[in-house]
């Protein structure tokens, strides 16, 4: 800059030749940084890649980013005392059932709640459960194991605060989040202390964000996203208004919330009970319930793109669960044996 400063000021006070020679330098300057200007990033695409069935009807994905493998924690029946993880390749192929509900119930009783499945940093496959499903009860485990379903160990801990299970749990560098309560909670798996943080309560905040949460997601920063419904004071009922909202821990306030609309959707329908998964780039991929698609945003918020799934899926294909990985995105059908899968480019 400096340079370029020196060479304009000289224009005005030099002879017709230097004028000229300086007038050359600065041109050849000018189309130097016109070259070295970085090209304009390719536009996102995603496009529809295959499908595949499961065995059991799956609860959970998690993909391996090394490997491809995907994981499932799956349901045989509707109940959650059956489930069991299986591995498939990267295209879909079963290959095996590497975890049966004995091994995933560790010796407890019947009911034994599992709500999450997590890829670590060096591999590990981790799974999120509590002993039963009782609101008086507030344990949590995570159960470890290898990729070939060994089991490793069990991380017991405290639950997320009043004697209620967790509505929705995250794992990031070696941390899981739960999400519940109108509270968040951090337990770093290496055993050092956790976290609280208390989101705005209804009564004294006007955040409408309440305990009914039903997605949590983390991004390279360290923000928290939380999907989850409104709740309305005049009726003292939920409505059918969901929200993204982001959670700045650092300054253990609420920085942005945005309303999902059901645009798009059946008349009367609501965005419900959408998920949330953050990808490469930090890109943001919610799947909604019952509008049965898939938004994807990037880190700034922009709209990326909207898939509505039922064209790739059956007519009844309801979202649930997303994982991504490997440049590839999987939606889960909340009540088929069907996985989708998109591919990134």
């Amino acid at each position: 800059m400096r340079t370029m400063s020196v060479l304009l000021s000289n224009l005005f006070f030099t002879n017709f030749k230097q004028r000229r020679r300086y007038l050359i330098i600065l041109l050849l300057l000018f189309f130097a940084v016109s070259c070295n200007k970085p090209d304009d990033p390719e536009p996102y695409s995603i496009k529809y890649y295959s499908s595949f069935n499961l065995g059991t009807r799956p609860f959970a994905l998690a993909v391996n980013p090394e490997s491809g493998e995907v994981f499932t924690l799956c349901y045989k029946h509707a109940f959650y005392d059956s489930c069991c993880i299986e591995k498939y390749s990267a295209e879909g192929d079963l290959l095996g059932t590497i975890v049966d509900f004995e091994t995933l119930s560790r010796g407890n009783y019947p009911g034994y709640f599992l709500s999450d499945l997590f890829i670590g940093d060096k591999g590990e496959l981790y799974v999120i459960g509590q002993p039963e499903i009782e609101m008086a009860y507030d344990g949590i485990s995570v159960l470890q194991f290898n990729t070939d379903g060994v089991f490793q160990k069990e991380i017991p801990f405290l639950g997320n605060g009043q004697g209620s299970y967790n509505r929705a749990t995250a794992y990031r560098k070696g941390t899981v989040y739960f999400a519940g309560n109108r509270q968040i909670k951090t337990f770093p798996l290496n055993g050092k202390a956790g976290k609280t943080y208390l989101l705005p309560d209804r009564e004294s905040d006007s955040s409408p964000f309440t305990l009914n949460v039903s997605g949590i997601a983390v991004n390279s920063l360290g923000e928290i996203f939380l999907t989850g419904q409104s709740f309305n004071d005049s009726v003292n009922v939920f409505n059918t208004l969901h929200h993204l909202t982001v959670y700045n821990p650092d300054r253990e306030q609420i920085d942005s919330t945005r309303q999902l609309s059901g645009e798009g959707c059946v008349p009367g329908a609501m965005v419900s009970q959408p998920r949330v998964e953050i990808g490469d780039e930090d890109r943001l991929y919610l799947s909604t319930f019952y509008c049965e698609k898939l938004l994807i945003f990037d880190k700034s918020g922009k709209q990326l793109s909207e898939i509505n799934l039922q064209e790739f899926g059956d007519k009844n294909f309801i979202p649930y669960d997303v994982a991504v990985g490997n440049k590839r995105v999987y939606i889960a059908n909340a009540t088929e044996k069907k996985v989708l899968i998109f591919k990134e480019e």
